[in-house]
């Protein structure tokens, strides 16, 4: 998977509108996202997983700014070396009155020359086909992409 462009708003003490160009970033070869731990680097991953056990819905709801009641991402990505296929997963959610975290919309599209061919728009079936294109879980993800914390 080769990130190309991930758009955050009102995710953690990311109020503003934030977009990070990962083709820019990665011009030179090779890129990580570091800093110390707890400061939001393994958020960016819920524009790809947004799982739904109680424990990733907590995960969620402290996700959003505290002074906001919803926040949204969205996050393209490509595969392939020889014919690459571009993907954009975009979700966003709010968090209601007695705290619980609600999931506003999920889609993930093809982005082709010839415009977005959606291959998904509900929660369940994002996250199914996010599993699918990746041949990754959230578990193998993490395991995998991101260092294990603590």
């Amino acid at each position: 998977m080769r990130p190309i462009k991930l758009t955050l708003q009102n995710i953690n003490s990311f109020r503003e509108t934030q977009t990070i160009d990962f083709e820019y970033l990665t011009g030179g070869g090779v890129f990580g996202i570091f800093g110390p731990t707890g400061s939001g680097k393994s958020s960016i991953l819920v524009a790809l997983y947004a799982k739904s056990n109680k424990e990733a819905g907590e995960a969620m709801r402290r996700m959003i700014n505290m002074n906001e009641t919803e926040a949204a991402v969205s996050f393209i990505f490509e595969l392939g070396d020889k014919n690459p296929k571009r993907y954009r997963v975009e979700r966003s959610f709010s968090r209601a009155e007695d705290g619980s975290t609600k999931s506003n919309h999920q889609r993930l599209v093809e982005v082709t020359p010839l415009g977005d061919v959606v291959l998904a728009e509900q929660y369940k079936a994002v996250n199914q086909k996010v599993e699918d294109i990746l041949g990754l879980n959230w578990d193998d993800f993490t395991r995998a992409v991101v260092l294990p914390q603590g």
